[in-house]
């Protein structure tokens, strides 16, 4: 077997695999053989059956089978010995080769590959970080949170809905005379909000009382879901048939017990200490984002349009299934895809060169992903979720998922070695000017 390698344009390259006669017969006879001693035909005794009988009962699979390998030998040369590092699988037609036994065969197909691109220097990045702070309102909100999630919902008789509320009312939305949704025994809380994508005031909601009827006139917004409609003044309308009132409990020490504290300033200290951890989170994503957007500013990543192609196909069905779940009609569907296609595109071919990036230098660090590192990823997951680690490693591997998984453990790996490295300084204060 004969490769030869030829450039085809950026990132891509031609293969060209010639099988010599001889290699051909020696295969094909390599099978016959295999045939005869090991699958007898009727009539005749194993490693007894003529030559002939096996080529015209087996002649065509064989030539198939023949094809296969030739196609395999030849993917592991280009991996093994040309170390080509393919971006994808290439596209063969084992229909379209023709092998024969008495002539040489010719397997030509297209490749697509790593792109080649130098690496700006990666380690010591400077980077800005503000220090992560809590203030005592940050905690007193979470707080209250926590207090909602335990508040108790009483109705009662004569009551004049306020702030934090809850509404159950029967509501629609007319253009003109024209119902274009509707929906009953809605639950709403008085406070700012959006219903189909318009904004709602919580003073809309505020001051009334059963039975009340509230009118709205709103402009419905460009991308309203019923195309017709966009940009058109229509109204909504409110019939309060209950209003809730919100019982919190008593903030004490009892109360910081039953959510798993010792006392209340426990309580607090935990709900603190968990802000400063989720805003540590984000600040390194900061990091991360500032490291990897100074790369790619001095990286010129050429990828090959069939990939992109291939990737954006992916990216719109995705987007699709998502639209489809949300409840959206084909017809909405397509006018949301035909609206956003430049910027689904713009953030595929992104996403693309930021791993090809990251990739190369997971290589250069021999950065990989073990069995141990899976299981870490996996049982975090499975905690934020509230599943056993073994159910959800199983629902990835039903639903083919585990390589994708694999990906972003290693581009995780990546990124902490990046913020690992990376020169952090103080964010500078920017000093704000009186009105």
């Amino acid at each position: 077997m004969e490769i030869t390698i030829t450039e085809a344009g950026p990132s891509k390259k031609n293969v060209k695999i010639v099988i010599a006669v001889e290699e051909i017969q020696n295969k094909y006879q390599e099978k016959i053989v295999e045939i005869r001693d090991n699958y007898p035909i009727k009539g005749f005794r194993a490693g007894k059956v003529p030559n002939h009988l096996i080529e015209k009962k087996f002649g065509k699979n064989i030539i198939e089978e023949l094809k296969i390998g030739f196609i395999w030998d030849g993917y592991r040369q280009l991996l093994d010995e040309h170390k080509l590092e393919l971006l994808r699988d290439p596209e063969i037609k084992p229909e379209s080769i023709l092998l024969q036994r008495n002539q040489p065969c010719t397997i030509e197909f297209t490749v697509e590959v790593f792109p080649e691109f130098k690496l700006p220097e990666y380690k010591g990045v400077e980077v800005q970080k503000p220090e992560a702070s809590v203030a005592e309102k940050d905690v007193e909100m979470a707080l209250e949170g926590v207090r909602k999630m335990r508040a108790e919902l009483i109705v009662t008789e004569n009551a004049v809905s306020a702030e934090n509320d809850l509404l159950i009312c029967d509501a629609n939305l007319k253009v003109g005379e024209k119902l274009v949704w509707g929906n009953q025994n809605m639950s709403l809380e008085v406070e700012d909000s959006q219903l189909m994508g318009i904004a709602i005031p919580k003073s809309l909601f505020a001051g009334h009382k059963e039975k009340d009827v509230v009118l709205h006139k709103v402009t419905l917004p460009a991308d309203f879901h019923i195309a017709e409609h966009a940009n058109q003044q229509g109204e909504f309308s409110f019939v309060i048939s209950e209003i809730k009132k919100i019982k919190l409990p008593e903030l004490n020490d009892e109360f910081a017990k039953l959510i798993g504290a010792e006392n209340l300033e426990t309580l607090k200290k935990n709900i603190l200490q968990n802000i400063l951890t989720q805003r540590e989170a984000q600040l390194d994503y900061m990091v991360e984002r500032q490291i990897v957007e100074k790369l790619m500013a001095q990286v010129n990543i050429v990828v090959p349009e069939n990939f992109i192609a291939e990737r954006l196909k992916q990216a719109y069905e995705e987007t699709r299934h998502h639209l489809l779940h949300e409840g959206k009609s084909e017809e909405e569907i397509k006018a949301y895809l035909e609206k956003e296609a430049t910027h689904i595109q713009e953030e595929v071919i992104q996403d693309i060169k930021e791993s090809l990036l990251l990739e190369k230098i997971a290589r250069l660090e021999k950065i990989e992903v073990n069995e141990e590192d899976m299981d870490a990823y996996i049982s975090a997951v499975a905690h934020q979720r509230g599943k056993w680690p073994n159910e959800l490693r199983a629902e990835y591997e039903k639903k083919g998922m585990m390589e994708e998984v694999k990906y972003k453990v290693k581009t995780h790996k990546v990124l902490f070695m990046l913020q690992e490295n990376a020169k952090v300084v103080p964010q500078p204060h920017t000093q704000q000017k009186e009105p």
